[in-house]
């Protein structure tokens, strides 16, 4: 991004708060126009709008052409305006020269709730006011045409501070609306040389896998939030020419059953989806699974792509053509391996994810990075706390870095006859532990299952003496509780090391009777060994004490 952000709106439209969380987004600067006029001035606000508005506006046009000349020399950032600011001649054009201006719009009602009764004591135009409402709905009418004429207008009144911030990103990164479009990326650069079984998959902010079709039908998560949902709906309907077969489903494992499919088939039926017809995916990773496993058993395979919503989705479930649903309490015991025919990775997707959903896809990423990719482990480190700030570059570089190892692996290996078995690691215990846990209250999501795995790997690696890094279950340790995920079994409460050994039994890639154990001999360097029920009890029982 080569343009500046300016934010425009009423006062309570959010606009200070709202750049400050784009800014942290973006990895760029953040500027409040009150308080660059304050400096220039060495006044406040209240003592300027005292002389009078257009002495106030005058000061804040001053201030602008100082930000927009870059007085120091600084690249692109985030400029908050005052609630009049547009309306003095010219600004607006000079500042669209600068940049990108988007004015968040919100109906007074709105306006109201969000000052509160300190917030209108501040505000010279409201503080002295009889009626505030009667003021705000002045201001809106007189200011009208200066917002109408902003690059973006967003309708912020059903979103938190958050949430609108998402919600602008969309919209400027989408190719419909041309402002910061960019194109999306190949993943080949991460990939290397030679065949790439991942060539479908692009990376980059706004672009959707929907492309313009005689017919289509979607399936996507409910569990979106409805942002997401809205956009990507909406987006679907006008790339399809008929009518388009919406399908909503809640994610979590429970939509990965045969009743689940059975319903998607019907549906799918009774909407007149065509061998040619596209199945587009939009959702988590159990969403994927599902609709990947729907398109290659219906009418014996219809065309599909995917946009994976979640961190592990994107770096896990959406990649490798693996297509799997539930059965008798066992995971993707039953499914197919077939290659989408696009994958779109969209890190802006994963700046609403819960705690537990961001942790289990660094979970995912440390596996990554200790399979095929050991200086991402000192990334992931380094960068821990941008994660949880949504730092869109880290994020992104992390995701298409994971990625990449998963794709590079898939490409000499689709079917899992060798090499495609490392993906496992962590896994083997992790898958175990789900189940054990699965109906509790206290289940363990499958990220914080994967980090007890590869901490019970390693350890595992110890003691059939397979590790030659004496240090690795430290420091694997260390950057796990660093991203927040789980590293002692102790933490897993009631755990029936009987019921572990029973789940694991169920293991889909079980071969002659014992488990395949993916075990670190240190970063980079991983091997398979199958392991006697014995050394896994003694590990067990050394991880619960």
């Amino acid at each position: 991004m080569k343009q500046n952000l300016v934010l425009s709106g009423m006062m309570g439209a959010g606009k200070s708060d709202v750049g400050k969380i784009l800014a942290q987004m973006l990895g760029l600067p953040f500027f409040d126009l009150d308080d660059l006029v304050e400096a220039a001035e060495g006044k406040t606000v209240a003592e300027l709008f005292r002389s009078g508005e257009p002495v106030f506006r005058e000061a804040e046009l001053r201030a602008v052409e100082r930000w927009s000349a870059g007085d120091a020399p600084r690249g692109p950032s985030v400029l908050a305006l005052g609630g009049g600011t547009l309306t003095h001649p010219g600004l607006l054009r000079s500042l669209q020269r600068s940049g990108v201006v988007v004015h968040l719009s919100a109906g007074t009602t709105t306006l109201l709730q969000r000052l509160g009764a300190a917030g209108i004591s501040r505000r010279p135009l409201l503080a002295d006011a009889a009626d505030p409402r009667a003021v705000l709905d002045e201001l809106q009418r007189k200011r009208a045409s200066s917002f109408a004429q902003a690059d973006l207008v967003l309708k912020t009144d059903n979103l938190d501070l958050r949430d609108t911030a998402v919600a602008l990103l969309h919209a400027l990164y989408c190719c419909r609306s041309g402002l910061w479009y960019e194109s999306p990326r190949s993943l080949a650069d991460y990939l290397g040389d030679g065949e790439i079984a991942g060539a479908a998959v692009r990376l980059g902010r706004g672009t959707r896998v929907f492309e313009r079709t005689r017919h289509a039908a979607l399936l996507i998560d409910s569990d979106l939030p409805s942002l997401h949902r809205e956009a990507v709906v909406e987006t679907a309907k006008g790339c399809s020419e008929l009518p388009l077969l919406v399908m909503h489903r809640p994610g979590g494992e429970c939509s990965k059953s045969l009743e689940s499919v059975e319903l998607g088939w019907k549906e799918m039926q009774k909407g007149r989806v065509d061998r040619d017809t596209p199945l587009w995916v939009v959702g988590g990773g159990t969403i994927t699974d599902l609709g990947g496993f729907l398109a290659a058993t219906f009418k014996r395979s219809v065309p599909l792509s995917l946009q994976p919503t979640t961190l592990l989705g994107q770096l896990d479930a959406a990649l490798g053509g693996k297509n799997g649903i539930n059965l008798g309490g066992a995971k993707n015991i039953v499914g197919t391996i077939r290659l989408p025919s696009a994958v779109h990775l969209d890190p802006i997707f994963l700046l609403t994810l819960s705690d537990v959903d961001l942790r289990g896809g660094l979970s995912e990423a440390v596996k990554s990075a200790m399979i095929d990719d050991p200086s991402m482990l000192d990334l992931i480190h380094a960068h821990s706390q941008d994660f949880r700030a949504g730092h869109l570059d880290s994020i992104e570089a992390v995701a298409a870095r994971s990625a990449a190892v998963k794709l590079r692996i898939v490409a000499c290996d689709l079917h899992e006859a060798g090499q495609r078995r490392l993906l496992n690691f962590g896994h083997t215990l992790g898958h175990a532990l789900e189940a054990c846990t699965a109906g509790r209250v206290d289940a363990l999501a499958h990220g914080d299952a994967v980090s007890l795995g590869m901490v019970f790997a390693t350890r595992l690696s110890r003691r059939l003496g397979l590790l030659d890094d004496e240090n690795l279950e430290g420091r694997l340790r260390e950057l796990l509780h660093r991203v927040r995920l789980p590293v002692e079994l102790s933490e897993v409460e009631s755990l029936d090391r009987t019921k572990v050994i029973d789940a694991l039994a169920q293991d889909k890639k079980r071969l002659g009777g014992r488990n395949v154990w993916v075990l670190p001999r240190r970063p980079g360097d991983l091997v398979c060994r199958t392991v006697t029920d014995e050394d896994v009890l003694s590990v067990l029982e050394e991880m619960k004490t």
